[in-house]
């Protein structure tokens, strides 16, 4: 509008007014004054070229948004996709590991408990109650990147794997021990050590005879009479050495070797004293006979103990051969096969989870990060190839920081990623937050400088 025209409407507005005041007689309604009409301010024109640099510059910053969201997007279906890599898929096995882990301390429990094999049901039971807890702790306290727990487990269950082992092996010589051709031959050396009994026995009959005979027997008389026992002692120890060992009685047959060889040397000791030609006379010599004898008896008092030490170990073999151990034996083997099963099938779980860190594939992930990172590269190297211009120098500024930050934030994931810790993402987040942050002002910039420049739509979609 220009000043003539403003002229007219002005003058017209006046005779309006004053006619409206003469009119009628009445009293004229005050005309409010217009309402200015604010102009826009005016914004330097853009030369052809730049102009077509900014269309071209926002054009390829919406498709680098574009790829910027697609990459979010994959990326976030990559990282809702490792679920085994989760904590809280760590927490759940181990419930069920614990959970799992409580029937074979039960059935421990429940093994057969006769008097041969209560020891062995013990160790098993003991071992596999404290597997259990080892379990539990581990269920209970465990947090990413805690070895130690884990380690306690380890170690637990190689000490119950000995501890089954070590009563396998049990089993095997009870099962031995238990088997008729077993009972045979421990029958035979029941019978050959009572046979040598009676023939010790009937040596102490005689020894005691000759003790009481001492006093009135010269020493050539004792010589005599204690050469008479070696002898019959003699075949006393060679019957003893003759025992017809076995694997369940070898023990008890040392026993009674150690016996006789320590009392007939004992003997032969004395039968020396008394074997010289002269006789033995005056206090001296009474004192030094009446010693010897003492010896003696010593060592006989030390053999019955340890002949009464052999007869109780037999009667446990005797026992433990018996048909009806025989028979809780085997119960016994079976049912520790079956806990055997069970908890190896348990190791085999176990393991599998800790050797696959329960389905999560570590160098998959890690190689999932470093092809992200090379395509988020990709989009920082176009960020960085901008067209340069004047009017876009400091929104230019702020796409490359927010490419930069979130490139560098993806790359560090790269190299810290590690399952089962959901804080390894949260640098990454936060990056990534203020990069979108940062690039949401470089859009808003934009729009504004094509609405301020006019820059239609049909522009910018050629």
């Amino acid at each position: 509008m220009n000043i003539g025209k403003r002229y007219l409407l002005a003058l017209a507005l006046l005779i309006f007014v004053i006619v409206a005041a003469t009119c009628g007689g009445e009293e004229a309604t005050p005309t409010p004054a217009p309402t200015p009409v604010a102009v826009p301010p005016e914004f330097p024109r853009l030369s052809p070229a730049v102009r077509e640099s900014l269309v071209q510059y926002t054009g390829q910053f919406q498709e680098i948004s574009d790829g910027w969201e697609q990459l979010h997007l994959d990326f976030d279906r990559w990282r809702e996709g490792l679920v085994a890599c989760d904590a809280s898929s760590v927490t759940v096995s181990l419930l069920g590991f614990a959970g799992d882990f409580a029937p074979i301390t039960e059935a421990a429990r429940g093994l057969p408990r006769s008097i041969d094999v209560r020891a062995l049901s013990d160790e098993l039971t003991a071992a596999a109650v404290a597997e259990e807890k080892t379990l539990r702790e581990l269920r209970d306290g465990w947090s990413p990147g805690a070895t130690d727990l884990f380690e306690a487990v380890d170690l637990q269950r190689s000490a119950s794997a000995d501890v089954r082992k070590s009563v396998a092996d049990k089993i095997l010589d009870l099962v031995e021990q238990t088997s008729s051709e077993s009972r045979e031959l421990v029958d035979g050396f029941a019978a050959a050590s009572s046979s040598l009994n009676r023939k010790w026995d009937s040596f102490h009959a005689d020894y005691e005879g000759l003790r009481a005979e001492q006093p009135t027997l010269n020493s050539a008389e004792l010589g005599t009479q204690l050469s008479g026992l070696v002898t019959q002692f003699s075949d006393v120890a060679l019957e003893a050495r003759a025992l017809p060992t076995t694997p369940a009685t070898r023990a008890i047959a040392k026993i009674l070797v150690d016996a006789v060889e320590q009392e007939d040397l004992v003997l032969r000791k004395l039968r020396g004293i008394f074997s010289r030609t002269e006789d033995l006379s005056g206090e001296g010599e009474s004192i030094s006979s009446t010693l010897a004898f003492d010896e003696f008896d010593i060592a006989l008092v030390n053999g019955n103990a340890q002949r009464r030490e052999a007869a109780e170990q037999l009667a446990d073999v005797v026992e433990g051969s018996s048909s009806d151990n025989e028979m809780a034996v085997a119960q016994f083997s079976d049912g520790y096969d079956q806990l055997v099963s069970a908890w190896s099938a348990f190791d085999q779980q176990y393991e599998a989870w800790r050797r696959d860190e329960g389905g999560c594939d570590r160098a998959g992930a890690t190689q999932a990060l470093s092809q992200f990172t090379v395509q988020f590269s990709g989009i920082a190297t176009r960020v960085r190839t901008l067209p340069r211009l004047e009017i876009l120098q400091s929104l230019g500024e702020v796409f490359v920081v927010a490419v930069e930050r979130e490139e560098q934030a993806l790359r560090n994931l790269r190299t810290t990623w590690r399952p089962f810790d959901s804080e390894v993402y949260s640098s990454f987040d936060q990056e990534r937050s203020t990069a979108g942050q940062l690039r949401r002002q470089v859009a808003a910039g934009l729009n504004e400088l094509i609405t301020q420049h006019d820059i239609s739509g049909a522009e910018l979609a050629r």
